[in-house]
């Protein structure tokens, strides 16, 4: 299952998006799901953050696009707690 937190606003975000609303997008499975949801979303693979905690930063448009695809709605503990199993569960393989 595709997961995605509450989007936050980070003022320090990048210049070409100021102001925007973030959260983050994991798996709970593998992370061809999350690669493989990340492109229906048009987002590229350059873009995933890889190590103790992968995942795919979101803006709150993306969000809602996830959403609408299928995605669940958890809290950032949870989303967490999914991202650590996977990065545990890959075994250093991308």
């Amino acid at each position: 299952m595709i997961l995605v937190d509450t989007p936050h606003f980070f003022p320090n975000g990048p210049r070409h998006l100021p102001n925007a609303q973030w959260c983050h997008m994991t798996s709970d499975t593998s992370l061809e799901e999350l690669h493989s949801f990340a492109a229906k979303l048009g987002m590229r693979r350059s873009w995933f953050q890889d190590g103790r905690r992968p995942h795919y930063d979101l803006t709150k448009t993306k969000r809602e696009q996830a959403v609408r695809l299928g995605a669940r709605e958890v809290s950032a503990r949870d989303l967490l707690k999914a991202a650590l199993r996977l990065s545990g569960a890959k075994g250093g393989a991308a």
